[in-house]
């Protein structure tokens, strides 16, 4: 990929731009409801089998569910 002078004085003149205005992000959220998770057989997602609970393997990694919570940030 080329990156030409015009590139660089273009994104170094919207760095320094003392009022860049608003700028809106996108962020995902968690959902509040929990839903039903499957097996899918042979990765078919329309090939439903066995409802499986969220959670890590024990054989992967074992955590105190006590102490965090079950979901992604208490396994982080």
């Amino acid at each position: 990929m080329a990156i030409t002078e015009e590139d660089i004085s273009g994104i170094l003149n919207f760095i320094n731009k003392k009022n860049p205005g608003r700028l809106e992000v996108m962020i995902m959220q968690d959902s509040a409801d929990i839903r039903e998770t499957y097996v899918l057989n042979r990765g078919n997602y329309d090939a439903k089998t066995d409802v499986v609970d969220f959670g890590t393997p024990s054989a992967i990694l074992e955590f105190d569910t006590t102490k965090f919570d079950r979901n992604r940030y208490g396994l982080a």
